[in-house]
């Protein structure tokens, strides 16, 4: 059975009333200025910390011996290598200067230097201040020569003078790294930094 359906026709006027209402509906602001771009906050950009400032004409007078406490810490040994991390710590009643790398020597029983690490090219010089502690992660390896008077101690030098650094021997006795090549022994200093934790 079919079934007719008769549809009843809108009047014009309602269909403009539709439309009217439409397009007041889609203007972007009722002032017909488009709105303005939404304020959203800058993310904040971290400010670094200065491990210290450079020594501007050597204001401070240079660390000695009585300025500084020097420690290593356990001496360990990877990949041919031998490390250790060393302390230091500003017990003077004053601000001092040093290099912002450390020079670091290894000496032997007899007190002969049988090792260097001393930083290429010009170095900057920084201001540390009393109570400040730094640490520097020391690697020694290739080590080419004959057996030599052991226990090897670990120095720092600061204005030309050598400063002992404690914690004993430096690597173990008898854990001298192997010899991987020509070139001689390399003992390496990382720069100081605030030691993390």
């Amino acid at each position: 059975m079919k079934i007719d359906r008769f549809l009843r026709p809108i009047p014009f006027p309602t269909l403009l009333g539709v439309a009217v209402l439409v397009l007041a509906c889609a203007s972007p602001t009722a002032s017909g200025s488009p709105p303005g771009p939404s304020a959203t906050p800058e993310a904040a950009t971290p400010t670094p910390v200065a491990l210290a400032t450079e020594s501007p004409g050597g204001a401070a007078q240079p660390c000695t011996d009585a300025d500084l406490t020097l420690e290593h810490g356990f001496a360990d040994g990877a990949a041919g290598s031998r490390f250790t991390i060393m302390n230091l710590t500003v017990t003077g009643p004053e601000e001092c200067s040093m290099p912002a790398i450390p020079t670091i020597q290894l000496v032997d029983a007899t007190g002969k230097q049988v090792a260097i690490g001393a930083p290429a090219g010009e170095i900057a010089t920084i201001d540390v201040q009393p109570g400040t502690v730094l640490q520097s992660t020391i690697q020694f390896n290739n080590w080419c020569e004959d057996v030599t008077a052991e226990p090897l101690t670990l120095g720092v030098i600061v204005d030309d003078v050598a400063l002992p650094v404690s914690g004993g021997p430096f690597p173990n006795p008898g854990g001298l790294p192997p010899c991987m090549g020509a070139g001689g022994p390399l003992l390496e200093s990382s720069p100081w930094e605030i030691p993390q934790g």
